[in-house]
């Protein structure tokens, strides 16, 4: 796991919310953190989407800075930098559309991997 702890997630930021289960068997307070997160970046999906179909930019961009906050909290490091390109699209030479694309592959890449740190 310690690749994919690399690539995906950042340990020394994911570690401190495991720090704050009571239980770390139960895990309870992460997993309710990181099922908030996954309702969470699921609803601000919906709106990218449908900024991106108004092509509303400045709300697409509002979006990714949204989403870019509490994917970092929980160290998602990839999410959270292309979350980063989407909050400047007016300024990257990267199409909102491959932008969001490349965002969606990150996070059910980050998804998989939280669900397996907490065998889900």
């Amino acid at each position: 796991m310690a690749d994919i702890q690399s690539d995906v997630v950042d340990w020394s930021i994911f570690s401190q919310i495991l720090l704050m289960d009571e239980d770390e068997n139960l895990r309870d307070f992460s997993k309710s953190i990181v099922e908030n997160y996954f309702e969470q970046a699921e609803s601000t999906f919906t709106d990218m989407d449908a900024a991106l179909d108004q092509q509303d930019y400045d709300k697409l961009m509002r979006l990714g800075h949204f989403l870019k906050g509490s994917s970092a909290s929980l160290g998602l490091v990839k999410v959270q930098a292309t979350c980063e390109d989407i909050q400047h699209v007016d300024v990257t030479y990267e199409s909102p559309h491959v932008l969001l694309a490349r965002l969606r592959e990150e996070y059910i890449e980050a998804h998989r991997w939280l669900n397996m740190f907490f065998q889900k």
